[in-house]
């Protein structure tokens, strides 16, 4: 049995980022026996609020009834020299579509806009279905690759499980502003110049 994760960061600093943030996800049971883990680590931008998606842990056919986040050392760094925060990436079409004929039961499919003046090498994808009573029913993460600027690209991600009580679709598209190979060199720009330190 394998199972899915989300939780929430979020970075209340508004000039430095985190460039590394090692995580731990511990699953549980009811008799709180660790039943599964999965080690991660993400990056945030200054004064981001994000999700952080784990699909298909491995639960060892138990049944999941609770979890914990166990933070690593968080490697601080200033914004990058010439770059908003704002990775301006927009979602500009998003549908959930349904077919109980399976293999797939449900897919989730829309565009991301590059608004910014950027080309970025590599874009995330955040996917998360809610009910009528905006209770987390599903979540998925996806990659798409080389967005120039104003470009527009498609993503799709798909459920085996059928998922009939989702009403809202809510994407969250998302780049690392702090990688120096994430942004394409054709257009002579070097906007990663970053200083590490700690923030106040």
């Amino acid at each position: 049995m394998r199972i899915d994760a989300v939780f929430i960061l979020r970075n209340p600093n508004s000039n430095f980022g985190a460039v590394n943030i090692p995580y731990t996800i511990e699953i549980f049971d009811v008799q709180q026996q660790l039943i599964g883990t999965r080690d991660g680590k993400t990056f945030l931008s200054p004064r981001e609020n994000r999700p952080i998606i784990q699909n298909a842990i491995d639960v060892k056919g138990r049944i999941p009834a609770s979890a914990d986040v166990v933070l690593g050392e968080i490697t601080w760094a200033e914004n990058p020299v010439g770059v908003s925060s704002d990775p301006r990436l927009v979602v500009v079409e998003k549908e959930l579509v349904r077919d109980n004929s399976g293999p797939e039961f449900a897919e989730a499919r829309g565009v991301i806009r590059n608004d910014s003046p950027f080309e970025y090498f590599q874009v995330f994808v955040n996917v998360l279905l809610y009910s009528q009573s905006q209770d987390l029913v599903a979540v998925r993460i996806t990659e798409l690759r080389n967005i120039a600027p104003a470009a527009s690209r498609e993503f799709r991600v798909a459920w085996r499980i059928p998922i009939d009580e989702a009403f809202t679709v809510d994407v969250h598209a998302f780049t690392n502003l702090f990688a120096e190979g994430n942004f394409v060199k054709q257009y002579n720009i070097v906007p990663f110049t970053h200083r590490r330190g700690v923030p106040r």
